[in-house]
């Protein structure tokens, strides 16, 4: 189950965001100022924290510093009523992901819930078992949710469950670039990041990729270090569209 931290001075914005999380059927704490919440962070595995950045005593940006150093994988959406104040600045030169304007649009809290219960997907097209098996294991330790489809048939019939594909440009029956066009075709809003051991031999088809919207392409042995941080920038910009209106 999903669990989620609201920090903040007001009980009533506490009261009236955890009862709208705990409705749609997540566990949710309260916490009223920085030092419960930096407690209950290092007691606790919250998947979010909404957390106000006016409060007396440590303010939201202050305790954010610190969840960066013990908890540097907690996501941390900062909250304000104070739409001009310097610490909203600070907070996004500290790296913060968000900053949401009060009184927040609860409609978009619920979506943004949504997605995160669903985890961070990803979907793997190669007809090379040992490679997609490799592949899955290790992105598995690292916290996502995979899918694997050994064919092009396979992959455009199961699209519509995932949100970020790396796909193979040379598969049996199907190019990886038709691939890609078909995948454009039913999802506009999915990032495709190409994978191939033929890098100069492919240069054409990678080139015309990449202008029909590819995020990258990775030559084969994938660099981990590389896709790791290719992927993070990618769940990070999703996180950041979720909101219509941010600071």
């Amino acid at each position: 189950m999903l669990s989620i931290l609201v920090v903040d001075d007001d009980p009533m914005i506490c009261k009236t965001m955890g009862d709208v999380i705990r409705l749609k059927g997540y566990h949710c704490d309260t916490a009223y100022d920085g030092g419960q919440a930096i407690s209950m962070i290092k007691e606790n595995d919250y998947q979010c924290v909404f957390m106000d950045i006016k409060m007396p005593g440590k303010n939201g940006v202050e305790v954010f510093k610190e969840i960066k150093k013990f908890s540097p994988k907690t996501l941390v959406i900062l909250i304000t009523a104070f739409t001009s104040d310097s610490l909203v600045l600070e907070a996004k030169e500290e790296g913060a992901l968000v900053v949401l304007p009060k009184p927040l649009n609860l409609r978009e809290i619920n979506k943004f819930l949504r997605f995160l219960e669903k985890g961070k997907s990803i979907f793997i097209v190669d007809d090379d078992n040992h490679f997609c098996k490799t592949l899955a294991d290790v992105l598995s330790l690292k916290g996502y949710r995979i899918e694997v489809a050994l064919s092009a048939e396979e992959a455009i019939e199961k699209i519509d469950k995932m949100d970020i594909v790396l796909l193979d440009m040379k598969l049996n029956h199907m190019s990886g670039l038709d691939v890609l066009k078909k995948i454009k075709r039913i999802r506009k809003d999915i990032q495709v990041i190409l994978i191939t051991g033929y890098y100069e031999e492919m240069r054409p088809a990678i080139d015309e990729a990449l202008r029909i919207s590819a995020y990258t392409c990775l030559p084969k042995p994938v660099d981990m270090k590389i896709l790791l941080g290719l992927l993070e920038r990618i769940y990070k910009n999703k996180i950041k569209r979720f909101f219509r209106v941010t600071l």
